[in-house]
């Protein structure tokens, strides 16, 4: 999931406060860069986004030298930021989330960044998630993806030490909001458990 993080000092509330802010999306092309830019045009919002790294934009927010950051949560970088300084997250819901879901309805689901999980940040913050894919060639042989498909759901906690934000998706199975062909192997593992799958998402 993604959400927003400033300094609590400062005077951004809501995510139509970014107008007019210096923001580190992360690196250029990656999937943050490419949905906040996406996002901003859609809800015109006139904002400098910068390409900064997770480690170099945390230190660009504490040092004043951009205006707030948006990475994805789990996010151990602000977590550790947030021991000595105080921070704020701001989400991504109401209005704002509707305009961009109605053009982008594969790739937004409600979240909750819950209250405590950063240091003095007492309330839950609704924001949005997107879904995390694993892609596959698809000659890959269908025993290899039955095996690694069936891995990530049955190691759940395994999953949640070494990728938590993509073990958050991974509560059971689910192929909702998925628009691209399962690759067999995968199909084989979803029908094992019980889950119908659409034709379109067949080869």
């Amino acid at each position: 999931m993604k959400a927003f993080y400033a300094m609590k000092n400062s005077n951004i509330n809501s995510i139509n406060d970014l107008s007019g802010k210096r923001i580190s999306v992360g690196t250029a092309g990656g999937a943050i860069d490419a949905f906040v830019r996406t996002l901003f045009n859609d809800l015109e919002i006139k904002a400098e986004i910068v390409n900064l790294t997770t480690t170099d934009g945390r230190n660009a927010l504490e040092n004043g030298m951009i205006d707030a950051i948006c990475i994805g949560h789990p996010a151990p970088a602000m977590q550790e930021l947030a021991i000595t300084k105080d921070i704020k997250l701001i989400g991504i819901s109401g209005k704002e989330i509707e305009v961009y879901r109605e053009k982008h309805p594969e790739n937004t689901y409600d979240m909750v960044i819950p209250s405590g999980y950063y240091n003095k940040v007492d309330e839950d913050v609704l924001t949005v998630g997107c879904y995390n894919l694993t892609m596959a060639r698809e000659d890959l042989p269908e025993d290899c993806v039955y095996t690694v498909t069936k891995a990530l759901y049955e190691n759940i906690d395994l999953v949640q030490a070494t990728y938590p934000d993509f073990a958050i998706q991974l509560k059971q199975p689910d192929i909702e909001g998925i628009n691209t062909p399962l690759h067999n192997g995968a199909i084989r593992y979803y029908k094992e458990v019980g889950l119908t799958i659409p034709k379109e998402l067949i080869f």
